[in-house]
Parts: C-alpha cells; sequence; structure tokens
C-alpha cells in the first residue's frame, strides 16, 4: 500500500506572454512529495533563452543550462549553497542528436569550506549498450535489458511489461535460474500519474534499477533533475511540460496548443516517443518508410517492374506504418482495426493510367489518422519522403549490425551457461539470440528495401505517385467504417 500523504500538490501556474511558465506556487503545504517548490520569494523561478530553452529553475537549483545547435541541453548546473556543493550534468551527442554520454559531477563551491566528497561518473550510450565509468552496466533488448543485479552485481536477463502507451509496469528477472516468475523475481513495479509522475509506494521494489519507465524513456534523477529523455526534448514530469519547445509547433494538429505540451495535454491516450509532435512526424515517418519498404521489397521479387507493384498492399503497409510510427496507444490500434480495410477499399491503381489512384478526399467522421494515411497513399506528402527513406536505410542497417552484436553476446552468455551446467539460463540466452538473429536479418532486408526503392522513387514511379488524385469519394470506406 502507498504512504497516506493526502494531497500532495495543488499546483497555481503564471505564464509570460509567451506561453512560458515563469512561476508555480505549491498551495498543497505538503513539499515532501510531486512537486518540489522551493519558495524563492522571488517573482520568477523559470528563466528561458530567445529559442525558448529553459536556462534556470530556482525550485530545483537549477542555475544554469546551456545547449548546443541543436538546442539540447550539454550543461546543467546545480547550486547547492546550504550544503557548499557544485552539480553538473553534461551530455555530449552525435551530429543528429543522439546522446552518446553524460557525464555527472560534483565538486564544492568553495574548497575551502567543509564539503561532500568529489564525484565523478561517466554514461557512455552505444545503440542500445550502456557503460559505467567504462563498465558495461546495460544491454537493452525489445522485451527489457540484460543488466547489474543492484545486490549481487553480476549480469541477469531482466523483462518488462508495459501498457499500451510503452510505460514500464512490471520489471522483473528469473534470479534463481528455476525456470519459474514469483514475487520474489520482481525487481520493479512502477505506477504513474496521468502526465508521468512515479506514485510512490512498497511496490516499487528495492532490487529495480529501471530507469527506462515512463513512456520507455530515461529518467534522469541526478541532483533531483527530474527530468525524461524523449530523444528530441526533455520532459519534466512534475511540470507537466516539455523544457524546451517542439520542433514543429506549426503542424495542423497542435497549432492551437503551447509549445511546450506534453502528448496534445492527453497523456491517457497518447505517448509521445520522440518529444516532437506526437503523431505528425513519427507518423509521416512511419507512414513513408511502412509504405515504401513494401514498395522496395516488392521490387526485389519482381526485377524491378514498378508496374507490377500490388498497391492495395503497400496502402495497408502505410496504414500501418502511420499507426506504428505515431505511437499514439488506442488511436493506434484503431488505425489498425479500421484503417487498412478503409485504404483497400478506397484504392482503385491500374498501370495503364498509372496515375488513377483513386481515394477518399473527404474526411470520414473521427477518422482523421485514417484520412492522413490515405492522403499519404495518394503521394500528397510524398515530397517529404526521400528524407526519411534515406535515413531509414542508414537505421534499418545500424538496427541490424547492433542485433547482430546482441546476438553474439547472448550466443556467448549461453555457452558460458551451459558449460556451467545452467541449461535453464542457457535456453533463455539461447532464445534471446535466436531472436535478435531475426531481428538482424530482417532488417537487413528492410535496409536493401529501402535502397531499392530510393533509386525507383527519384525516376517514373516517383511521377506515378505525386501524380495520383484525390478527386473522388469512395463509398465503401463508408461502408467498411464502424458508425459514430
Amino acid at each position: 500500500m502507498a504512504g497516506n500523504y493526502g494531497l500532495i500538490d495543488n499546483l497555481t501556474y503564471s505564464y509570460n506572454d509567451k506561453n512560458q511558465v515563469t512561476k508555480i506556487i505549491d498551495n498543497s503545504g505538503y513539499n515532501a512529495k510531486g512537486f518540489r517548490y522551493a519558495n524563492s520569494g522571488h517573482s520568477q523561478d523559470y528563466t528561458y533563452d530567445d529559442n525558448g530553452n529553459l536556462i534556470a529553475d530556482k525550485n530545483k537549483n537549477i542555475s544554469k543550462i546551456e545547449y548546443n545547435y541543436l538546442n539540447l541541453p550539454q550543461r546543467i548546473e546545480f547550486i547547492f549553497s546550504s550544503e557548499n556543493k557544485l552539480g553538473v550534468i553534461e551530455f555530449v551527442y552525435d551530429a543528429t542528436g543522439a546522446k552518446l554520454r553524460k557525464i555527472v559531477t560534483q565538486t564544492c563551491l568553495n574548497p575551502a569550506a567543509p564539503c561532500a566528497p568529489t564525484l565523478s561518473t561517466t554514461y557512455d550510450y552505444v545503440n542500445g549498450v550502456e557503460y559505467k565509468n567504462g563498465n558495461l552496466e546495460r544491454v537493452a533488448h525489445s522485451e527489457g535489458s540484460i543488466s547489474k543485479n543492484v545486490n549481487t552485481g553480476t549480469f541477469e536477463m531482466e523483462y518488462v511489461l508495459r501498457d499500451h502507451l510503452g510505460n514500464s509496469r512490471v520489471t522483473f528477472s528469473d534470479s534463481d535460474n528455476d525456470g519459474i516468475v514469483t514475487s520474489a523475481d520482481i525487481k520493479q513495479i512502477n505506477h504513474y500519474y496521468p502526465f508521468g509522475l512515479n506514485m510512490e509506494g512498497n511496490w516499487n521494489g528495492a532490487n529495480g534499477n529501471n530507469k527506462y519507465q515512463y513512456n520507455n524513456k530515461e529518467w534522469n534523477d541526478d541532483f533531483g533533475l527530474g527530468w525524461n529523455h524523449h530523444d528530441w526534448r526533455f520532459y519534466d514530469v512534475a511540470m507537466n511540460r516539455f523544457v524546451t519547445i517542439d520542433r514543429l509547433p506549426e503542424e495542423q494538429e497542435q497549432e492551437q496548443l503551447a509549445p511546450y505540451h506534453f502528448s496534445y495535454d492527453n497523456p491517457i491516450i497518447y505517448s509521445d516517443p520522440d518529444g516532437q509532435c506526437p503523431t505528425c512526424l513519427t507518423a509521416l515517418a512511419g507512414a513513408v518508410v511502412g509504405g515504401l519498404i513494401e514498395v522496395g521489397s516488392q521490387l526485389l521479387e519482381n526485377g524491378g517492374d514498378f508496374s507490377k507493384v500490388d498497391m492495395v498492399d503497400v496502402g495497408v503497409e502505410i496504414v500501418k506504418g502511420a499507426a506504428i510510427g505515431s505511437g499514439a496507444g488506442l488511436i493506434g490500434k484503431r488505425v489498425l482495426d479500421y484503417g487498412g480495410e478503409a485504404v483497400k477499399a478506397s484504392f482503385d491503381y491500374t498501370t495503364s493510367e498509372g496515375n488513377k489512384n483513386i481515394f477518399n478526399d473527404k474526411k470520414a467522421p473521427g477518422r482523421a489518422l485514417t484520412d492522413f494515411a490515405v492522403n499519404m497513399a495518394g503521394g500528397k506528402l510524398a515530397d517529404k519522403g526521400a528524407g526519411v527513406l534515406k535515413k531509414a536505410a542508414s537505421n534499418a542497417s545500424e538496427k541490424a549490425t547492433v542485433a547482430t552484436q546482441r546476438a553474439n553476446i547472448s550466443r556467448r552468455w549461453a555457452n558460458e551457461a551451459a558449460n556451467s551446467g545452467n541449461s535453464v539460463r542457457a535456453k533463455g540466452a539461447a532464445n534471446l539470440a535466436k531472436a535478435d538473429n531475426k531481428t538482424a536479418a530482417r532488417a537487413r532486408t528492410q535496409s536493401k528495401a529501402l535502397n531499392a526503392t530510393s533509386k525507383v522513387i527519384r525516376s517514373k514511379p516517383a511521377q506515378v505517385v505525386r501524380g495520383a488524385t484525390l478527386n473522388r469519394v469512395s463509398n465503401k470506406i463508408k461502408d467498411k467504417l464502424p458508425p459514430e
């Protein structure tokens, strides 16, 4: 059961004329949990630079935040005057914004006065493999990770149960290798308030150290930071806002929202996969990639003859790609359920006329994502596909390499376990290696398909896609969609 904390937050927000939060007051009278109100006495606790990036937070003792050219934080400084302590978090990224390293240091503000010992910890991130001070700490896999046991320091397979939004709910392992998971094998349980703040209680578990929690994003709690890293932005779960503006604020889906909003202010239905418009870019990328991978795969099979491409299958993959790419939870599932049928019903592709794909240009009631996917199929957004295509091919190739590396690690562990007579662990590691090998093979195929498509899409077939029209409403779509 949870502790009886009563009301932990009763927040009043103040904003400036740029829709930036300048101060938050907690009227609950309870400051030990939830939002930590410093009651600084200043009229403004939050300060921003000209790009809209948060650069100071008095409630968290953050005195300065420096950003790189991608508006990603690269240095965060904390001043704890009463403890004579200076805390610094530094981030290193590659040119695309992928995080490579985090360095956490603690020093004295005044070396002549008594203070805590100097500390420094370096975390390295290499395609799902993480190191701490140069030592292997964690290897991610699709169902969890291979991580160090916080008590024994030995590595073990950890698995995570996630909800419909990708939030980690239960982290467990088979610690005694008996092939049975009991309550003793549960490392960590997470329950969340709607916007991601962890509920506290004796369910959390003392044996877990899974930092990938809400939306399956890394939780950064050094010096009380309390930020989730959502790839392109960092999200403050206590403040319920990102600390920098969305890179896509003018997308139609979010024009009416503040550029710091999280998941359309509707976290029960939506997740925010990469810190950008929750379903805009990611759905676009998913739709383009989903459709083009299918095109490329068919071209590989038929020798490059575009006239033999089955556009019905391509359309279904576009809808699936948009749904998966959006990370939109229940909405994504609804597109999968109904969108595929809608696109099948709306396709009227003929190789002789080429450019006559008939789609629904009138939104079916309540089916905005379905309409979006159909527009994608019609080439309405095809011009953006080339850049996504090139990046997707590279990502698929990289994914294949990483999966192969993981398979090799798991295979080595399987051999070691077999040699030591631990048949249960050997079997588990062997199964993981098999799954990673399948992932690698699939990613290699996708990369080849994308590369094949990229060669074709720039020439005559590109004209076919761009020439697709949206000039007729298909009654079949209405028949396939359920009533509102």
